[in-house]
């Protein structure tokens, strides 16, 4: 088989020399036919140009004719006139007279072709007062005119011989040329690059082009360049998979560490850092290999969007802690169980900036000390973020701080990129709505305060887990410290929850593909270390989406996001599964009925209508809020569901999504036709706005 592909192949192939023999030839046969064109012009223009002279001819000769064959005719002697023209006839051969005698003729002299090779011309004779006489007609031939004819074949055959000259002795350099500066350099080339065999002679008798040097350098240089990208391209796989294995042993260490409270501080304090340090390596290694998501350090201009605070302050704080490993400098970091689920409208990039260079502020200003300490704090102020830095540096001083924070005086360093402390100002209270606070004192520190406001929770994310006694957790993670963090969690609220734990996604595949119970809570990890298929891919097989949470540590990326949102999956950050609010829920609450309707009025009238008829009614203004607590609701709960939802929401079309979950007893609540509906089986019926009761 290979053989015949190699054969198959090998005849479709066209060798370099003939490629390159056949566009020379190209460009001889175009320059012979450029050359053959202009001759041939130049031996046209001549020809006219003596066929011109020919026309004059004959007109004077016909001049000459003209008076003696009036005279001939005033005495009706007209024998006599053809009588004369045979005697001129048989002194020339290349052009013959002849009379008509006829008053219908032309009235102006004219020569013509009347075939390629031949011609004629009329001379009519008029008598002085303009009598019509007769006409002259001159015919010949170009073969007849020997000496035209002569002059145009030899230009030919010159034309003919210079190209077939030309032809001889650049046809068979198109078959050298190729050889001679293409084939034996390429070949030689080939043969030093595979280095398979030294510098031999050949080389000297066909010396290298400068082009073909050019290339061996360029090769030679992408080579190298191949060989250490394969490398970093080796070390950066190996370094992600190593930080995806640190963040699921880390997310233990978190939980158990809260616990840790009958052991010394000083050990409690060693714990704590040396998880500290396993943060600060996983993060180094994600942002120096991460090759697909390269940041600049330049100015970079984005658009701001809801960003998980808690994470960018951990990522700059494990940053400054490898970048300033060797000096004295201890970093106190506290983020309030409150505000690690919070986020604030900023630019992950230009915050990270701003706090990068503030931290830097706060360790350059214990240039005469030590030791230093930096302190930051995030916690939650009613709707606000409160994020502060405090450092026990040399402080600044009463009267130059407001010149600082105006911009008068530059805080710019040598090696920095001049965003100062105005820069941050600008970016917190212009860009972010925020608010930034700061106060110094000489000799004692810095603090400063930065104040966001807080950001709605975006669609992709779970700011809190909602369990209840009864549920099953499924978990798909490949490691097992994360099914660690998750049981321990979790039967803190509830010891009776039933666990079911799987680390191959073709298991959870193999169980569930066919069914999937309503009580089931997944706790899915996306990136599956040796598995083609990502966690995202198994919850979409499974269709389990509304009952799913992504747990994963690549939240950050837009692609995963995008199709979280798409999919309608919350993402739970893998460091965020050691401080997750969880909610213990109640036993399935009843209902004698669900209404999703976007419309107020509507509300307020079931709502009546239920308390009148002591009915418990429970009001939706959306799917997505619906969504939230499908786990809560029995499903023999009648749901009513509007047909038009807001953001073009069909109810028609969700309702088959909700009757997959399990719920049977499903109406449409629109003033439509019912007849428009009777195709959708899963649909108990279709009723008017009107309450059913």
């Amino acid at each position: 088989m290979r053989s015949i592909f190699d054969m198959s192949n090998q005849n479709k192939l066209v060798s370099l020399a003939k490629q390159i023999r056949k566009v020379i030839t190209y460009r001889i046969a175009i320059c012979l036919l450029l050359l053959s064109t202009t001759v041939l012009i130049f031996s046209l223009y001549d020809v006219y140009n003596s066929f011109s002279l020919l026309q004059k001819n004959v007109k004077s000769q016909c001049d000459e004719i003209k008076n003696f064959a009036i005279s001939q005719l005033l005495i009706d002697n007209g024998t006599a006139i053809q009588a004369r023209l045979d005697e001129i006839n048989e002194d020339q051969v290349s052009i013959h007279f002849t009379w008509v005698k006829s008053d219908v003729f032309p009235l102006t002299e004219k020569m013509k072709w009347i075939f390629p090779w031949r011609w004629s011309y009329s001379y009519p004779i008029l008598s002085n007062d303009n009598t019509k006489l007769g006409y002259l007609i001159a015919y010949g031939s170009f073969i007849s005119d020997k000496a035209l004819f002569y002059q145009f074949m030899i230009r030919m055959v010159l034309l003919f011989v210079f190209s077939l000259s030309m032809f001889l002795l650049l046809y068979p350099m198109a078959k050298k040329i190729p050889r001679l500066l293409f084939v034996e350099p390429i070949n030689e080339l080939l043969k030093l690059i595979e280095n398979k065999q030294e510098k031999n002679n050949q080389l000297d008798v066909y010396s290298i082009p400068s082009e073909i040097n050019e290339i061996s350098e360029k090769i030679k240089y992408l080579f190298n360049e191949n060989e250490i990208n394969t490398r970093e391209l080796a070390f950066s796989q190996m370094a992600k998979q190593v930080a995806h294995d640190i963040r699921s042993p880390l997310s233990a260490l978190d939980v158990i560490i809260k616990d840790i409270v009958n052991i010394p501080e000083e050990q409690r304090i060693l714990i704590r850092n040396a998880t500290h340090r396993i943060h600060d390596i996983a993060n180094n290694l994600l942002t120096k290999h991460n090759i697909t998501s390269q940041v600049s350090n330049d100015v970079i201009i984005a658009n701001d969007s809801p960003e998980l605070i808690s994470d960018l302050v951990s990522s700059v704080i494990s940053e400054k802690r490898a970048q300033f490993k060797n000096i004295e400098v201890e970093f106190i970091t506290y983020i309030d169980e409150s505000a690690y689920g919070c986020f604030a409208n900023v630019s992950a990039a230009d915050f990270k900036r701003v706090l990068s260079n503030l931290l830097n502020n706060s360790i350059e200003s214990f240039v005469d000390k030590k030791k230093g300490i930096v302190k930051v704090w995030l916690s939650t102020q009613t709707d606000n973020l409160l994020l502060s830095i405090q450092d026990t540096g040399c402080g600044i001083a009463a009267d130059i701080l407001p010149k600082i924070v105006s911009g008068e005086i530059s805080t710019r360093k040598e090696n920095g990129h001049g965003l100062g402390l105005s820069y941050a100002i600008q970016m917190t209270e212009e860009r972010w709505r925020g608010q930034f606070v700061i106060q110094s004192r000489i000799n004692e520190g810095t603090t400063i305060d930065i104040i966001l406001p807080q950001a709605s929770i975006p669609k992709w994310f779970s700011s809190h887990l909602s369990i209840s006694p009864h549920h099953t957790i499924v978990i798909l993670d490949d490691d097992e410290s994360i099914h660690q963090v998750w049981r321990k969690r979790l039967t803190e609220i509830a010891s009776d929850i039933k666990f079911v734990d799987f680390y191959r996604p073709e298991n959870i595949l193999e169980k569930y593909l066919s069914y999937s119970p309503l009580d089931t809570i997944f706790l899915v990890d996306y990136e599956l270390i040796g598995f083609v298929k990502t966690g995202l891919d198994v919850i979409e097989e499974l269709n389990i989406a509304s009952k799913s949470f992504l747990v994963t540590s690549r939240y950050e990326e837009k692609t995963i996001r995008d199709r979280c949102e798409k999919l309608n999956i919350r993402i739970i950050p893998k460091n965020f599964a050691a401080h997750i609010p969880i909610k213990l829920a109640a036993n399935k609450k009843l209902y004698d009925a669900v209404l999703i309707d976007d419309d107020q009025m509507v509300h307020t009238t079931w709502e009546m209508a239920a308390i009148q008829a002591g009915k418990i009614l429970k009001l939706y203004f959306s799917v997505d809020k619906f969504m939230q607590d499908v786990n809560f609701l029995d499903i023999l709960t009648p749901i009513y569901i509007d047909v038009n939802l807001k953001n073009g929401v069909r109810g028609d079309v969700i309702s088959k999504n909700i009757h997959d979950l399990g719920f049977n007893e499903i109406y449409l609540s629109t003033g439509y036709e019912k007849t428009q509906y009777s195709h959708l089986s899963w649909i108990k019926s279709v009723l008017g706005k009107s309450p059913p009761w």
